[in-house]
């Protein structure tokens, strides 16, 4: 079983390089105080608030709608559908 947070860890150094090797152990650290040894839900996408942005954000960037989707997590019926929203 791969361990998710060492999987984690080495992800946030690829993309934040800037935060020591002390300062993402201290989030573990914090993290398994709060959650550890219980069942943690781990959604497989973003709540649709948070993609919509995501959307609005790509075509402000002018994307193709086909990027912005995928950069969404979204397929592109959902996609227009979340778009369609006020």
């Amino acid at each position: 079983m791969p361990n998710i947070v060492e999987d984690l860890l080495q992800r946030l150094a690829h993309i934040a390089p800037q935060v020591s090797e002390q300062q993402r152990w201290q989030l573990v650290s914090e993290m398994s105080r709060e959650h550890g040894g219980t069942e943690v839900y781990w959604p497989k996408k973003p709540p649709i608030a948070q993609r919509q942005g995501m959307l609005v954000a790509g075509l402000r960037q002018q994307k193709t709608l086909a990027q912005c989707f995928a950069d969404a997590s979204v397929s592109r019926r959902t996609g227009y559908r979340v778009l369609a929203r006020k």
